[in-house]
């Protein structure tokens, strides 16, 4: 939609459809591409581990629980091993402004970080634990 309209098109960081024929971001629209295809991947490896017995597909190859690296540019998987997974999106997205900044052909860039996630308990798990100040002496409980 875009691309017919003109605009130059990226991707960076997180895709999470999957690598399968037809769901990759090339597949919809994106010029330039970098990122993983799976819902999460290893911080620095970039390593995909899928401990269920779910059936995973990156760049049409099916798989059962197997760890299995998901960076890839452009359409080709590329390795950058030990290096950390935000600063890599940070990068290759200001890559991309930079590069086309000058341009005549205006640009969109969508950039889905990676968030740090914590686990979420159940409320009951937490019940015995102490209470967060809300300051003035107020607790968060009610």
């Amino acid at each position: 939609m875009l691309r017919a309209e003109g605009y130059r098109t990226g991707w960076v960081g997180k895709w999470h459809l999957g690598g399968a024929t037809g769901h990759r971001p090339q597949d919809h629209g994106f010029d330039e591409t970098f990122g993983f295809h799976a819902g999460s991947v290893d911080y620095y490896s970039h390593i995909y581990y899928g401990g269920d017995k779910r059936e995973t597909v990156v760049n049409g190859e099916r798989r059962r629980g197997t760890p299995m690296h998901d960076l890839w540019q452009n359409g080709e998987e590329i390795h950058r091993d030990g290096r950390y997974l935000t600063e890599l999106i940070a990068e290759n997205a200001v890559d991309f402004v930079q590069a086309h900044a000058h341009d005549t052909r205006p640009f969109f860039l969508y950039v889905p970080f990676t968030p740090r996630t914590t686990r979420c308990t159940h409320r009951s798990a937490t019940r015995t634990a102490s209470p967060i100040s809300r300051g003035s002496g107020r607790s968060w409980r009610r």
